[in-house]
């Protein structure tokens, strides 16, 4: 599920680092190169995330206690300690 997480962040990551610039470069061609404009326009989706996170609740995840990789009586198993 992490990998699976990881991917689809990497994914829209690049997708965002190709289509940002070609944004960019249709607002300034449409907005007469005014700079000012294009990089209000580019607050919007920082805004919009922000919103959308204090408007989401959180997913309850399920908490299991921590196990630890070994017991005492696996490593009963291995034999008397060599001192």
């Amino acid at each position: 599920m992490r990998g699976a997480a990881f991917g689809l962040r990497q994914s829209m990551d690049t997708v965002g680092a190709v289509l940002g610039p070609l944004i960019a470069i249709l607002l300034m061609w449409l907005l007469a190169n005014d700079i000012r404009a294009v990089l209000w326009w580019a607050v919007l989706p920082g805004i919009l995330a922000v919103l959308l996170l204090i408007r989401l609740p959180e997913p309850e995840h399920a908490r299991t206690p921590a196990r630890l990789p070994l017991s005492r009586a696996g490593l009963a198993r291995l034999g008397p300690a060599l001192t």
